[in-house]
């Protein structure tokens, strides 16, 4: 395979998974009243870790499934980053709107730089600052429907803060995922996902417990042919097939080319939501657009300062 060729893949596999991620929020908005977070995010690991493992074994072996010293690693990242991620922003999307769901979660990038900045002292140039600062402009824009620039529009409820809040912290919670797995990102994808993943899951079984005990958990009795098929693609396309789409891209195009497809992730759930029937008032489109605008420019600008 030529290089040309080699991107061209990488370019689809990523955009594969972008598309997938950018119409979950939507359809995950659907299925949340008939399914808690807690069981939904659950059951999308499961099924998940599964694959992954079963995927791991056939390549490496069952020796590969040991955390070789990587415990402490993988308790953070599994339970952080995949349980706490996933199940925060679930309960979240319960409360509020897919849409501020959806361009909260575009913030990762920014979320990112500023958890470097933090943790490791790498403090961003001025133009990244000046975009990221625009993006959460941005996001207010989108989550207050404009109402902090404007008396004529409805205010946001409680219950929607409360909903938003739980998103921001599931995004952090992806982030702390990215960082917390350098030490270990000299393993094969199938054995980091699946190790992860796993460790996911045993975190994520005595939280589902617990909020089961207190009566948070809601489960049909039965499942129509829709919710269903919503289920399992929430599972095995949002979860297994896109990491896997996202990790073949990431080596094939780089991890700045990867980021910037990622800012389609709003664009694609903002149209996944106007043809369920969705409503978008300016504030609301003027606020996702600063969004993937600043955003698209503070990677540009680093693939810039990269080239000098």
């Amino acid at each position: 395979m030529s290089a040309a060729q080699g991107f061209g893949v990488g370019l689809a596999a990523g955009f594969g998974a972008v598309f997938i991620w950018g119409t979950q929020i939507p359809i995950a908005k659907q299925v949340l009243p008939l399914l808690d977070g807690f069981s939904l995010g659950l059951f999308r690991y499961v099924i998940a870790m599964a694959g992954f493992v079963a995927l791991l074994v056939w390549k490496e072996g069952w020796a590969a499934l040991s955390p070789a010293g990587h415990l402490r690693v993988l308790t953070v990242s599994g339970g952080i980053g995949i349980a706490g991620s996933v199940m925060l922003v679930f309960c979240g999307l319960t409360l509020t709107r897919p849409e501020s769901a959806a361009i909260i979660s575009a913030l990762q990038p920014a979320m990112a730089v500023l958890a470097q900045w933090l943790v490791y002292r790498r403090r961003p140039a001025r133009f990244t600052l000046a975009c990221i600062a625009v993006a959460f402009i941005g996001v207010v824009l989108v989550v207050t429907r404009g109402a902090l620039f404007s008396s004529n529009e409805s205010p946001i409820t409680l219950h929607e803060w409360l909903g938003n809040f739980l998103v921001f912290c599931g995004s952090i919670a992806w982030v702390t995922y990215s960082l917390s797995t350098v030490s270990i990102a000299h393993w094969s994808t199938a054995r980091l996902s699946a190790l992860t993943s796993l460790f996911g899951v045993l975190v994520s079984l005595p939280i589902w417990g617990l909020a089961h005990a207190f009566g948070l958990t809601l489960i049909p009795t039965t499942f129509d042919a829709v919710l269903a098929w919503q289920v399992i693609y929430l599972a095995i396309a949002g979860a297994l097939i896109a990491i896997y789409l996202w990790n073949i891209g990431l080596k094939r195009i780089g991890v700045l080319n990867s980021v910037l497809l990622s800012n389609l992730v709003p664009v694609i759930a903002f149209a996944t939501m106007a043809v369920l029937g969705s409503e978008f008032g300016p504030a609301e489109l003027g606020g996702a657009a600063l969004v993937v605008l600043a955003l698209a420019a503070s990677n540009l600008h680093q693939r810039h300062l990269r080239r000098l």
